[in-house]
């Protein structure tokens, strides 16, 4: 059963690309009714950890995400046991730390989608970055797995954890009556720098175009590009600009990198989303507030996805590298 599975679990992402609200919902096991409660499966489950759902508890869930429709899959389970596994391999180096997410704070009230607050994914990154008692040059595999979103503009509490082996991961427990942590980003903190590249020379037709936002959906804060000043069927070239008070500076840099890939997909592909997937982020250096140059290269697209390379230059150096970008 597998494959339907998996085929109905990735149904609510294609209504959501064609503009209607849908989610799919991955159970664990109920305990009064269903396949699980027959047998002995509930005995072997037990013996593994896993709790199951109660009527009461799954009726209430359901209701809970139906009136929420914000993430198109969900897992709606207690505890998983030794089904769900080790979150990392290896100690935590630090104590998780938690931040509450408040929607009048610069970085969410400037990141609106259809007015409903989002953490960007610089702000995870930094967040992973900030999480760790070491000092951290580059991160990689990074997943956008789910937005925290402030719905409402209700505040949101996130707990950042950092493992041994550098893997991080944002999680909050979201309303309702199974308190089931949701993974929203992962990635691996990486300690050794990689040295700093050259400029990318990439030559293109000239196109002075400056009308970013909108229909970019950013506010002040996140207002990092001024115009685009040259194109091509795989790259981009984009001033940026100093934004407005309430990002950090480095995650300003690295929110450029990707509005510029994302400019790119607007103008050639047709195509705006938010990033899903960033292969090596490298910040190389001190970053301080100036005027940056940004290019995209390797732009390219598949299947539904946007895929490219993005560099930060600021007075002739790479301030910040992004590889194998992916929306």
């Amino acid at each position: 059963n597998r494959a339907p599975n998996d085929c109905i679990s990735k149904l609510p992402r294609t209504c959501g690309h064609q503009g209607g609200p849908a989610a799919g919902f991955a159970w664990g096991p109920w305990g009064e009714t269903g396949m699980a409660s027959r047998g002995s499966t509930l005995t072997v489950l037990k013996a593994a950890g896993v709790e199951p759902i109660s009527t009461s508890e799954g009726v209430a869930a359901f209701l809970s995400e139906m009136a929420r429709l914000d993430e198109p899959e969900v897992v709606l389970a207690k505890s998983l046991g030794a089904i769900e596994g080790p979150r990392h391999e290896g100690a935590v180096v630090s104590a998780p730390s938690a931040v509450t997410l408040r929607a009048t704070d610069a970085s969410m009230n400037d990141h609106r989608v259809d007015g409903v607050p989002f953490l960007a994914g610089v702000m995870g990154m930094d967040a992973m970055t900030n999480a760790s008692d070491k000092p951290v040059a580059a991160l990689e595999n990074v997943h956008f797995a789910y937005p925290v979103k402030l719905l409402r503009d209700a505040p949101v509490d996130i707990t950042v954890a950092v493992a041994a082996d550098g893997a991080a991961q944002v999680t909050s427990v979201p309303p309702g009556p199974l308190k089931q942590p949701r993974t929203h980003f992962t990635g691996r903190l990486v300690l050794e720098h990689a040295s700093r590249p050259a400029p990318r020379e990439i030559e293109g037709t000239a196109w002075n175009f400056g009308a970013i936002y909108p229909p970019f959906f950013h506010g002040p804060a996140f207002q990092v590009l001024s115009r685009a000043t040259r194109i091509g069927w795989d790259f981009i070239e984009v001033e940026g600009r100093t934004p407005a008070p309430g990002i950090p500076v480095s995650a300003a840099v690295l929110e450029g990198a990707f509005q510029s890939l994302g400019l790119w997909g607007l103008a050639v592909a047709g195509v705006m989303a938010l990033p899903e997937r960033v292969a090596r982020v490298d910040p190389h250096g001190q970053s301080e507030p100036g005027r940056p140059t940004y290019r995209g290269d390797e732009a390219g697209r598949e299947d539904h996805r946007r895929k490219g390379e993005g560099q930060c230059e600021i007075d002739g150096k790479v301030e910040a590298q992004l590889s194998g970008g992916e929306r």
